[in-house]
């Protein structure tokens, strides 16, 4: 095999390699960034009521791991008015987990577009 013939194929084997690499990296990162994250499944949530209005819970299977009393984003703990509130705004928190946001935060422009009165 003369010296030419052995540069072709290590140019070949380099080519090779780079688009092994690089299908298995872009490939690995759609799977890290979709919206089947490994922590969040089977979620769903659970309005209970307390003193004065609504709360809700975020339960993955049988365990509870947010549990919200008041209105998020809102100074004190002033609770939901209705059981229908608590529900629209667990609903987003949800949404917000699926996507692979967290904390699943909760600005008052979101409060606002839900119609949730908290002023």
């Amino acid at each position: 095999m003369n010296v030419r013939s052995k540069y072709k194929l290590i140019l070949i084997c380099l080519i090779a390699f780079a688009g092994v690499a690089y299908f298995y990296f872009s490939t690995r990162s759609e799977v890290n960034n979709g919206t089947n994250s490994e922590g969040f499944r089977n979620l769903r949530a659970q309005t209970f009521e307390q003193n004065g209005g609504w709360g809700y819970r975020i339960v993955q299977d049988t365990t509870a791991f947010i549990e919200q009393r008041g209105i998020p984003g809102i100074p004190g703990m002033v609770p939901f008015k209705t059981k229908n509130e608590a529900e629209t705004v667990a609903s987003l928190v949800i949404q917000k987990l699926k996507k692979g946001t967290f904390p699943p935060t909760i600005t008052n422009q979101e409060l606002d577009s839900l119609s949730i009165n908290y002023k």
